[in-house]
């Protein structure tokens, strides 16, 4: 993981060579920079660990239903938990998908 855009990806101080070379690209692509990126990987799992935090019970416990299973490129499911609902959509192809339900 290259943490920073400092020297050696922030884990040692310039005048140490490390014993693994640093990858180039080190100072746009490192955990600093997706930081502040809304839309990099670090703040999608930010997000998605806070909405799992705040509704546990139903992403952790009780029932799973499939709601689209076939479509291509997309996998939908629900959880229910004490009369609550959670719709999730998982898109796993590389372009947009419209998913329209029950068809």
């Amino acid at each position: 993981m290259q943490w920073s855009s400092a020297s050696n990806t922030g884990f040692s101080s310039s005048d140490v060579d490390p014993w693994m070379s640093v990858n180039p690209n080190y100072t746009t692509v490192n955990a600093e920079v997706q930081m502040f990126d809304p839309s990099s990987t670090f703040n999608c799992w930010s997000s998605l660990l806070r909405l799992r935090k705040s509704y546990g019970d139903i992403f952790i416990y009780d029932d799973f239903a499939m709601v689209d299973g076939t479509s291509e490129g997309i996998f939908v499911y629900k959880r229910m938990f004490d009369h609550q609902q959670v719709l999730v959509l998982c898109n796993w192809a590389d372009k947009v998908v419209v998913w329209h339900p029950g068809g």
